[in-house]
């Protein structure tokens, strides 16, 4: 991807950028509807005994993203779990709240796996 994008005009750039935010992102898949009902719960209220706050309170209610807070809806499982790992041990430098939000969320857990299932619900 890097060869391809130091090869297009920032004219190109902003049209493709354009096209893609004009694009219905599709519905995400999981199976486990007790997990997904648990992430969504972590998603929606946080965890308060580990000082994880709620999810949607940067992501939104509908984890579309707002802000600076990217869409996490419909995002594959897997990627979230590990992204979650990047973040607690500090190696993801551009959002460092989220590196305060993870310190005591391991994405080994249950609940990090629920949450992960509930957003590729999504």
């Amino acid at each position: 991807m890097i060869g391809i994008a130091h090869s297009i005009t920032p004219e190109e750039t902003k049209i493709a950028a354009a096209w893609y935010a004009m694009q219905i992102p599709a519905a995400g898949r999981s199976r486990d509807s007790a997990l997904i009902e648990s992430g969504k719960s972590v998603y929606m209220n946080g965890l308060p005994a580990l000082g994880v706050p709620a999810c949607q309170s940067c992501h939104g209610p509908e984890a579309q993203g707002k802000a600076r807070a990217p869409r996490l809806a419909g995002q594959n499982g897997s990627y979230m779990l590990s992204q979650l790992a990047k973040f607690r041990a500090g190696d993801r430098q551009h959002a460092p709240e989220m590196t305060v939000v993870t310190k005591n969320l391991d994405s080994d857990s249950e609940e990090a796996r629920a949450v992960a299932a509930y957003l590729q619900s999504r």
